[in-house]
């Protein structure tokens, strides 16, 4: 069976979206879909230390904030990232530069310190890029 919707005016609502933290990723994932039309709340969990896991980003994000005109801002409170060291104990470190991803996307990255990320969404020169977005505590 074949359903027919007839409608007068086919407004169709705009997807919502719901993101469980609004830190850089959760931010800047929510800033893309609203400029794409989308309906989109973050929740917040509250306050975190200045550096956490999760805070250091890969080369993948670098281009996200170009777009959103928020990476020389972003580039001012972090630090530069040119690759990674993973330790999986107390020996044996294994280094990653990320100048094996070079002609495909940037060979660095940012280790951005939360607090100012914060703040410069919602009342730095980034902020136009989040205006908008809800925030809820959770």
């Amino acid at each position: 069976m074949t359903r027919s919707h007839s409608s007068s005016s086919s407004t169709q609502r705009p997807p919502r979206i719901a993101i469980a933290g609004n830190g850089p990723s959760g931010s800047t994932l929510a800033a893309l879909l609203a400029d794409k039309g989308a309906d989109v709340t973050m929740f917040n969990g509250g306050k975190r230390p200045a550096m956490i896991v999760g805070e250091s980003g890969i080369p993948v994000l670098v281009p996200l904030m170009r777009r959103l005109g928020i990476e020389e801002e972003v580039a001012a409170v972090a630090q530069y990232k040119p690759g990674a060291t993973f330790a999986l104990g107390p020996s044996d470190p294994i280094p990653l530069s990320f100048q094996s991803v070079d002609g495909i996307l940037p060979t660095y990255a940012y280790n951005l310190p939360r607090p100012q990320f914060d703040q410069s969404s919602k009342t730095g020169p980034a902020a136009a890029s989040f205006a908008g977005l809800n925030r809820k505590p959770v």
